[in-house]
């Protein structure tokens, strides 16, 4: 017991505005008689999670004089759920009471002066209410104490809680935390563990009651929808962010919630650096108008309570500045001109407090955690650069700030800089990728019955049957860019996020590229596949087994620069066990990439008359077509650059411009080719030669275009006019049986269907050596293989090809008399009859190795590729 007339216990100020600073200050004590003590201003503006048993929470009190502790009573709010408030329902047993003494040494909880369990005395408390520990031998105690309390996790539904007490809202010095076995002071108390807003009162009476406060909004003196007749322990199973130092209006709850005797109180009375400024204040509230010019300044404010007796009761002071930050940034936005980019953003309007910001003075960018330019409030934009090879995401920050300068929040945000192509799968981009088969398989969607919690970013994503929640046996899936991607930088990579779950070595999948619309080969991840023979994507590498969640897979792209290319995800499985999620993508980003602008080239064909010449052929680059009955002719899809257009008709002489193509350019052309005039004065012979005879012919052709002509002119024997020296054989095409075997070349002597003696498709290669054929395939559904038959076509044998597959592994095979050898990239490789691997060695330049011949006048083999150039390697 004590005497609880006090004088104003606190003060804070508010000065979060232009022109003005609200003074707060708790109001003052009773009129001095022998009452209970009640501290019952408890404000907390964050809660700890209290997760052992040694943690604790503990607020400062510091009564005047000596004094008994007799009884403590505790209010209790229950739940029965986490969609009410309070402690868990049946829950109390695990509440215990704590006061301690005063460390002197660091002005922090010290002794453990008592500790009760609450439910020795409470019991099960089914319901809210006051529960009073009665307290022995705790008397002559002189302050300060610490009134603390933690949770027995032990006696617990779950693991951890939220709590405390704080006597003033500044708290500073009132409330302290124990947190692994170390005490903290509330203000330092480390912020990754602080949760939501607390506010507790502890009141007396026959209601006693804690129920809703209403929603808080940070930097508001009155929060939105707030009902003051009491105040709640915001919800602990539901913690969210910290939010510390927001002004609350005092004023409101003391006069809803607690009216103090005051029989012997007149007034306050306030003062502003000394000098009283207000005598008689009847609410614990003023509000103190500096004007717009005195933002900034600092005022030192002393507020004192006036009793009939003129007692001095003491009183509380506190320094208040008006100084009302800006708003941040409105909108951003960012235009990427490949390494070269410019930041915009909205001009803030309004202050924080929603007053317009008059004396608005500029932007601070930061670029990566660094200061990157300091703009002036004429202007809302930034331009910087980006070097080849620092393409990526970049995290902005943009601080507005005033002429103060106040700074506001910050506004952050991630953009993408440089050379890019990106795709969040944020709509069905049906013209980026396309799935085979169409359906049931590749699916577009943002919700997963298995599989990762959401996507990666945005909510849509590319996954394997996600409605259904696992892939199916024998899947053989495909997603495919259906858009080309220029290759335009060394540092060229392309990067995705991906979540799989599948059976470890035996479901998986793996990217490929294609090159320049050439066949699709394996593309390797940074740091290669974790595995190397994954069972369903025919013992070749692949992602396989599972990923804990979403994670970043990059590829290098480098070597394809100057090149189109496409990527496909080929997700395959086993016969057996596929109840996995399967394989999830987002976010796909090709660094030093872009989407080629193409150009396209349209026009007519003619022949020296004018009159159009259809089924002509018009070549540029890689890109052909034929005329219409009309001559007209449209390619598109052309890479812009500098191409040769040739149109050419067998019967006519061709003709070829050059032309350079600019991006997205429709270029018209007009070609002329030339059709040829000859006059032959006999077109048809009719002669009878007998054996031995021989016959000299005259011919005259006549030219009667206007230009020289080169001609070819070639002699036919009508079939079965002629007969060879025996006279016993006509030539072929006379529908004759033919014996003996004939002579003349390029007839066909036999025939092997290997898809049916093999079994397999994609034959790519065949060679004959040691009286046997060795026939190489690509089968899509095992690895490479060599098939061994006899010269009659029997299967022999079949050997898995000894070198690390490419693509469709070794293709067109030659024999130098000892050794096989075949190409499937750059290099040649050797082996033996027998399917021993014995060598390899760099083939031809640029890796034309699709065919090859050995040539044993040179010792050296030929190879090309696509009808390129041939070379000679030795």
């Amino acid at each position: 017991r004590m005497d609880d007339r006090m004088g104003v216990r606190s003060i804070r100020t508010d000065g979060n505005y232009d022109d003005h600073i609200d003074v707060f200050w708790l109001p003052a004590g009773s009129n001095g008689e022998m009452n209970e003590l009640h501290y019952d201003d408890g404000l907390l503006a964050g809660g700890a999670y209290m997760i052992n048993r040694s943690d604790i929470i503990a607020t400062r009190f510091d009564p005047p004089g000596v004094y008994d502790i007799l009884s403590l009573s505790i209010y209790i709010l229950t739940r029965d759920d986490q969609q009410r408030f309070g402690l868990d329902e049946n829950g109390n047993n695990a509440l215990f009471f704590k006061v301690f003494a005063e460390n002197p040494d660091n002005g922090m909880p010290g002794d453990l002066i008592i500790d009760e369990w609450v439910d020795e005395h409470f019991g099960w408390n089914v319901d809210d209410g006051w529960t009073t520990i009665e307290i022995d031998d705790k008397r002559f105690l002189d302050g300060p104490i610490y009134f603390g309390w933690d949770r027995d996790p032990s006696r617990m539904y779950r693991d951890e809680e939220i709590g405390g007490l704080d006597q003033s809202f500044d708290h500073e010095g009132t409330c302290f935390l124990r947190i692994d076995d170390n005490w903290f002071e509330y203000n330092e108390f480390p912020g990754d563990m602080m949760v939501r807003m607390v506010i507790w009162n502890h009141f007396a009476g026959e209601e006693q009651r804690l129920s809703p406060s209403g929603s808080r909004i940070a930097r508001a003196v009155q929060p939105a929808g707030a009902d003051f007749s009491s105040v709640r322990l915001v919800n602990p199973a539901a913690p969210t962010a910290v939010m510390t130092g927001d002004p609350f209006d005092w004023r409101t709850i003391f006069e809803r919630i607690r009216s103090p005797r005051r029989d012997l109180f007149l007034h306050y009375q306030i003062y502003v650096d000394d000098q009283l400024i207000d005598e008689e204040i009847h609410e614990p509230f003023w509000q103190h108008d500096v004007g717009s010019d005195h933002e900034n300044e600092e005022y030192i404010y002393r507020v004192e309570a006036v009793y009939e007796t003129g007692e001095e009761l003491g009183d509380a002071e506190a320094a208040g500045v008006a100084n009302m930050p800006p708003m941040p940034p409105g909108n951003w936005w960012i235009l990427n001109d490949g390494n070269r980019f410019v930041l915009s953003w909205d001009f803030p309007l309004l202050n924080e407090d929603s007053s317009d910001c008059v004396d608005f003075a500029g932007v601070q960018v930061f670029m990566s955690d660094r200061l990157a330019a300091v703009v002036d409030g004429e202007n809302n934009s930034w331009s910087g650069e980006i070097e080849e090879g620092g393409e990526g995401w970049y995290n902005f920050r943009l601080i507005a700030f005033d002429e103060v300068p106040n700074m506001s929040r910050p506004l952050d945000f991630t953009a993408p800089l440089g050379v890019s192509a990106l795709y969040g799968f944020e709509r069905n981009e049906d013209d980026i990728v396309e799935a085979e088969p169409r359906f049931d398989g590749w699916e577009w969607s943002r919700n997963a019955l298995h599989g990762p919690r959401g996507a990666h970013s945005g909510s849509y994503y590319w996954a394997t049957r996600p409605f259904e929640g696992h892939y199916e046996d024998d899947a053989d899936w495909l997603l495919t860019t259906l858009t080309e991607f220029r290759v335009e930088t060394d540092a060229a990579r392309l990067d995705f996020y991906q979540y799989y779950a599948t059976e470890a070595g035996h479901d998986g999948g793996q990217v490929l590229i294609s090159v320049d619309d050439g066949e699709w080969r394996l593309l390797e991840p940074d740091g290669g596949y974790p595995d190397q023979s994954v069972a369903g994507l025919r013992n070749t590498p692949g992602f396989t087994g599972a990923t804990d969640d979403w994670e970043l897979v990059s590829f290098d792209l480098s070597q394809y620069r100057n090149s189109t290319i496409r990527l496909r995800w080929w997700f395959a499985s086993d016969p057996s066990i596929s109840w996995y999620a399967g394989w999830y993508i987002d976010d796909l980003a090709l660094w030093g990439c872009r989407v080629p602008d193409y150009a396209s080239a349209l026009g007519t064909v003619t022949d020296q008359d004018g009159a159009p010449v259809s089924e002509a052929r018009v070549t540029c680059g890689g890109t052909s077509g034929l005329t219409d009955d009309d001559g007209n002719f449209n390619l598109t899809g052309i890479l812009p650059g500098e191409y040769t257009v040739i149109a050419s008709k067998p019967g006519y002489r061709g003709v070829n411009i050059q032309v350079a193509l600019e991006p997205a350019e429709n270029r018209e052309l007009h070609l002329e080719i030339y059709h040829p005039r000859l006059d032959v004065d006999a077109d048809q012979f009719g002669y009878v030669l007998g054996g031995g005879d021989g016959l000299d012919l005259n011919v005259t052709l006549s030219n009667t275009g206007d230009e020289p002509q080169p001609y070819l002119v070639r002699l036919e024997a009508s079939t079965g006019g002629m007969r060879d020296a025996g006279d016993d054989r006509l030539l072929r095409g006379t529908g004759q049986r033919l014996t003996p075997a004939r002579d003349d070349p390029w007839d066909t002597l036999f025939d092997f269907n290997l898809t049916e003696i093999t079994g397999l498709e994609r034959i790519v290669g065949a060679e004959f050596a040691g009286d046997r054929f060795f026939v190489t395939s690509g089968d899509p559904h095992r690895s490479a293989a060599v098939v061994v038959l006899d010269r009659d076509g029997n299967a022999i044998s079949i050997f898995n090809q000894p070198f690390e597959q490419v693509g469709w592994g070794l293709r067109d095979l030659a024999w130098d008399g000892s050794l096989l050898y075949g190409s499937q990239d750059g290099d040649i490789c050797s082996f033996d009859l027998d399917g021993n691997g014995v060598g390899r060695f760099e083939g031809a330049p640029l890796a034309l190795n699709r065919a090859l011949a050995y040539d044993p006048e040179a010792d050296a083999f030929w190879a090309t590729e696509w009808g390129e150039a041939w070379y000679l390697v030795d």
